[in-house]
């Protein structure tokens, strides 16, 4: 399958097995999604970057993160190295928010 026409999820997918930096850099994984799908970041402009997302010709960037951020939540062996660290922090900041203690920051 041509990797323009390829589903969003599969190419998040493909993206963070092959590049593993991507599992950590939201920015770094769109940027491969972008330039996979025809996307010259040296020569677009800003205004011509949404043009293209506003109709539909490329997937917002929220897209292509909650993909990232859904795929890494089915499959551990997607997930970077911030994952477990993120994970922690969530669980410190509910368990206080549960006891009415102010949230660590």
């Amino acid at each position: 399958m041509d990797n323009q026409r390829e589903p969003i999820k599969k190419s998040v997918e493909r993206i963070l097995r092959a590049h593993l930096s991507t599992r950590d850099s939201d920015m770094l994984l769109i940027y491969y999604v972008y330039r996979e799908r025809g996307i010259n970041t040296d020569k677009i402009t800003a205004t011509q970057l949404l043009e293209r997302i506003s109709k539909g010709e490329i997937p917002p960037p929220d897209s292509v993160t909650r993909y990232r951020r859904m795929a890494q939540e089915d499959r551990p062996e997607l997930r970077g190295k911030n994952y477990e660290i993120r994970a922690r922090r969530e669980e410190t900041i509910v368990a206080a928010l549960r006891e009415g203690e102010e949230v660590p920051l």
